[in-house]
Formats: structure tokens, sequence, C-alpha cells
């Protein structure tokens, strides 16, 4: 029997049934889903089982055609658990755009590609866990788990230190490409590692901008209206966690700076996509406590 809270294929978006096609093998249970889509999925979620949020009238979440899936450390570390991650992605007809890292695959019925980008957090020390550094890491990723002998690697993203803490479960239920029905669960960050990751995302739009990258400025803001109060209250647990974390210091610092204020950069782009005012000050405190900025 379908969960009544389960996201749906009500969910219509072309992206939906490929993502389950990913669901159905038991090796997903390696993968994070973040991004766009990650986004759409937790805001249906909310949607279906009514969780109180800090906004009852939460903004959509932006449409998109990337599935970005931050790769678990234990991808690496356990050799049988990498190989079943590639191994689903080349049965199910993926061919590499960026060899290891970035794969694609046309989206059936039109011209489209559907786009699996790969992540991963910064390993650590103690988990030996060999990283291939670019030369310009603004440019191209560096690589995790290049060297392993596993041909899958995770571009690192070291703003996503907390991608593996505490992520939340969405429940989903529809039909995949081949007509199969899926009932399944997918893992989306905490709010406290993915406001870690779009607060990161909205600083460097406002230092190199970018086509589309002011997108990351409004996700803040969308991240935040989707707060439950449990959410809040662990992320206060992982921020005090994360209190001596030197890119966590950098994005309190940077947070701060963006959304302190009303006129703040980021905040008001948000509300240029918005297309209306927001209420500044209940979402700055619902942030400041999320990231554990100290009050000014």
């Amino acid at each position: 029997m379908r969960n009544d809270s389960s996201v749906s294929a009500r969910i219509a978006d072309p992206l939906f049934p490929h993502l389950l096609d990913v669901l159905a093998d038991p090796a997903s249970e390696g993968l994070i889903l973040a991004g766009g889509f990650g986004l759409r999925l937790k805001q249906e979620h909310l949607r279906r089982t009514g969780a109180r949020t800090l906004l009852a009238e939460i903004p959509p979440a932006r449409a998109t055609q990337d599935l970005d899936f931050f790769l678990r450390m234990e991808l690496w570390s356990d050799a049988d658990k990498g190989a079943a991650v590639r191994g689903l992605l080349d049965r199910l007809g993926y061919r590499e755009r960026v060899p290891h890292l970035k794969f694609e695959k046309a989206l059936a019925p039109d011209a489209r590609t559907v786009k699996v980008d790969l992540l991963a957090r910064t390993p650590l020390p103690e988990e030996n866990i060999p990283v291939r550094r670019a030369a310009d890491p603004t440019r191209h990723p560096s690589r995790v788990g290049s060297g392993t002998g596993i041909d899958l690697h995770g571009g690192e993203t070291p703003e996503a230190f907390a991608v593996e803490d505490a992520p939340v479960s969405v429940a989903v239920s529809g039909v995949a490409t081949d007509g199969t029905p899926v009932e399944a669960s997918v893992l989306v960050p905490h709010p406290y590692a993915w406001l870690n990751m779009k607060v990161k995302a909205a600083d460097d739009w406002t230092q190199r901008p970018k086509p589309f990258a002011e997108k990351h400025a409004f996700d803040v803001y969308l991240l935040v209206a989707m707060l439950t109060p449990d959410e809040v209250a662990k992320a206060e647990t992982l921020a005090a966690r994360y209190a001596n974390h030197s890119v966590a210091a950098e994005v309190r610092v940077a947070a701060a700076r963006l959304y302190g204020e009303p006129s703040g950069p980021g905040f008001a782009e948000a509300e240029r996509q918005a297309s209306g005012p927001l209420d500044h000050g209940l979402f700055w405190e619902a942030l400041r406590a999320a990231l554990g900025i100290a009050p000014s």
C-alpha cells in the first residue's frame, strides 16, 4: 500500500521517473539528493505531511534538469558499494559527460537530457580517502575518490562538511520510466547542511557572478521558509557541533553580510525573485538560529 505522505507522481516533472529509476535499486542507499530537485521533493513532502513550517505558504522551488547526488564516504571505503552505484548508472544508460563525475542521457520523449552530477564533502584525514586536487577549483572541482580504483568520483564541496549528518528521509512513490511502480525513499540534506552549502553558493555568486547563479540567493530563503520546529532544534545542535569548523565560520560571516540586513545582497535578490516584499525579521531570526550566528 502506498504511503499517503509520500511524494507521488503527481509532482508533474519529467525528471521524477528518472529519479525513481535510481531509487528502485538498493545501491541508491549511498546517495543523498541535493540541488533544485531535492528542494522540490522536500517542499512537496512537507505539503503532503502537513508539517508545521516557518512559513505557511512556501514559495515554489525552481525547476531543474539535474539530479545532484552527494556520495557517502562509505562508497570509497567499501569497494563493493561504490561499484554498485557505478553499475546502477551504467545499467540505466547514463553516459559519462565528465569521466567518473558527471553523467547524462536523453530525457524522453523530447530532445533534452537528464544529468546526474556527483558531489562529495571533503574527507576527514582519518578516513584515508584520496582527493585529486584541481589546479583551479573555481573552474573544475577537486575529485574525491580519485585513486581508489572505483570509477566514481565526487566533486569536492568543502561547505558540505555536514551533508552526512542527520539527512532527512523523503518517501516517494510513482512509476519509473519503464512503467514499473516504485515505492522507495530518498535522503536529502538536513537544513543545517543545506544552508551552509547554499549560503556559500550565494556568496560565490556575489563574488564571481555567472548566469543563473543568483538562484542560490533565493534557495536560502526557501530553505528557511521550509524549516520545521524539529529541524531548527537539530540545526542548533549541529551548529554547536561545528562551531569551530573553519568553513562553518566563513559561512556565518557570509550569511550576516548577505542576509543580516534587508538591504543585504542576498535578501534583496531573494525579494527580487519573489516579486514582492518578504518578512526580513522572521527570516533572519530563523537563519541566525539555524546556522548558530550569535545575536549582534
